[in-house]
């Protein structure tokens, strides 16, 4: 992208602006964005190590950032439901499968990514403080009476504790009085102590699940993780900090996915 063998003393606004403006051409604003703070981190090593004088004029670099357009906004806004089009999905997604739908609106109250919630252990549920202890996630290849298929969750700051409202801590008892009660009348029910299990005993699978949600035919895409999306839209409708959000379903990065 830059000259070649051009030395980092010889940089200067011109050549790396120059550049970038090719640059973007055929490369989007998040990669040209990622290139531009490597070639910053670079700048900043040399000066550390007395390479280059000054560099101040990186900061004068300007990316081109695409003005966003109706089907950029039509289609953020397919990533999420409103409460009306929650309402309206769960109740069509609980005519054909009410556990389902539990698992579903369970995912809308509380952000998780459905490895996590498909992850949840009884001894991950706090009753008495309503509590929910984020760490693991379950993968959906091999068999999930493996322990090794649960794995560490995405990333350190998906560690992390939920608290549940009156309707999700109602959703998570139902699934563990009704596991209690499975074991206790059927002899053929996998054992361990995962909480969002089939009739079957093992975990919910995430392609079942989504199945289960393309079979409602809703009139705007939807799989699981819109659920999560609906949570972060919600948290941010009520006016939550953005911190607050990023630190209730585990991320990092302000775009929030």
């Amino acid at each position: 992208m830059l000259p070649d063998n051009i030395l980092s003393s010889k940089l200067n606004t011109a050549i790396i602006q120059t550049a970038f403006d090719e640059f973007q051409k055929t490369r989007s604003y998040g990669y040209a964005n990622s290139v531009l703070g490597l070639i910053r981190q670079t700048l900043k090593y040399s000066y550390r190590m007395g390479f280059i004088a000054d560099i101040r004029f990186i900061d004068n670099i300007q990316l081109y950032k695409p003005l966003t357009n109706v089907d950029k906004v039509k289609k953020n806004h397919a990533k999420f439901l409103t409460k009306t089009e929650l309402k309206e999905l769960l109740g069509l997604l609980n005519a054909i499968n009410p556990h389902v739908a539990m698992i579903c609106e369970f995912q809308s109250l509380t952000g998780l990514r459905f490895g996590e919630l498909a992850a949840l252990r009884t001894q991950d549920y706090d009753k008495e403080n309503k509590v929910i202890d984020i760490n693991g996630t379950l993968t959906t290849r091999g068999s999930f009476a493996d322990d090794a298929m649960r794995l560490s969750p995405k990333n350190a700051y998906s560690i992390r504790k939920v608290s549940l409202d009156a309707r999700a801590d109602k959703i998570i008892n139902h699934f563990i009085l009704a596991n209690k009660a499975r074991r206790l009348w059927q002899g053929n029910v996998a054992k361990n102590d995962y909480i969002f299990v089939t009739d079957g005993g093992l975990p919910y699978d995430l392609h079942f699940v989504n199945k289960i949600i393309n079979r409602v035919g809703f009139y705007k895409p939807v799989s699981t993780h819109t659920f999560r999306h609906t949570h972060i839209s919600l948290l941010a409708e009520a006016n939550a900090p953005l911190k607050a959000i990023m630190e209730r379903v585990g991320h990092n990065n302000h775009a929030l996915p």
